[in-house]
């Protein structure tokens, strides 16, 4: 796995459909969640070189593994993993903004948003800090911030399919407890994200903040 990290964009397109499928096959036996993060940082080799133009691949499993693993990380977790996934949500979200369903976005972003109260504070800022950038980049998922249901159904946090767990009938409610943090940063960064992501007026961020 090291290995195929490594030189992933060497690979043969010819020999990358054969590559995938052995993947998918790992992701599905479980083996995979022994090596998280090497299982992350194959994917972002794969979306940063291909791009899903050059081959034409369902990267639903790979979705969802991510999706899977999130929850893997913690507070005793180091942040180093936290930066590598948080980098693979930026190349699996925002750089494929026009591949990724609107229900897809609000999944993870409340996963996001839940893991942030888990996880040490200058990963909860990298995790909010990238919840604002895809409330930027998907502008309708605002409805997360309000307490309202957007449809039928119940939202399904168990439910490992980003998809179909119903996240547009959920609210941020992890906002919530996160602006009362002991971490003035994340507090700040929380009542951002409760404001709707502000560009400018009280709730915006500082520059400083803005560009982390």
């Amino acid at each position: 796995m090291l290995s195929l990290m490594r030189f992933a964009h060497l690979i043969n397109v010819e020999f990358f459909d054969d590559l995938l499928v052995v993947l998918h096959s790992l992701i599905e036996s479980g083996v995979l969640f022994a090596l998280p993060l090497e299982a992350v940082t194959y994917l972002i080799s794969v979306c940063c070189h291909f791009k899903g133009d050059v081959l034409n691949i369902d990267p639903m499993k790979f979705y969802t593994h991510l999706y899977k693993t999130l929850f893997k990380l913690h507070a005793g977790a180091t942040n180093e993993g936290v930066e590598i996934v948080l980098q693979c949500l930026d190349v699996m979200l925002t750089k494929r903004r026009k591949q990724v369903s609107q229900q897809r976005a609000l999944a993870f972003i409340k996963r996001l948003c839940t893991l942030a109260l888990h996880v040490l504070p200058n990963s909860s800022i990298g995790i909010l800090a990238t919840n604002r950038i895809l409330m930027h980049t998907f502008p309708k998922t605002d409805l997360l911030l309000d307490n309202e249901s957007q449809g039928s159904g119940v939202f399904l946090p168990e439910l490992e399919e980003p998809e179909y767990c119903n996240a547009q009938n959920t609210a941020l409610w992890e906002l919530h407890a996160l602006r009362r943090h002991y971490h003035p940063i994340v507090q700040r960064f929380a009542a951002h994200l409760i404001a709707g992501a502000p560009s400018e007026g009280s709730e915006a961020l500082k520059p400083e903040l803005s560009r982390r």
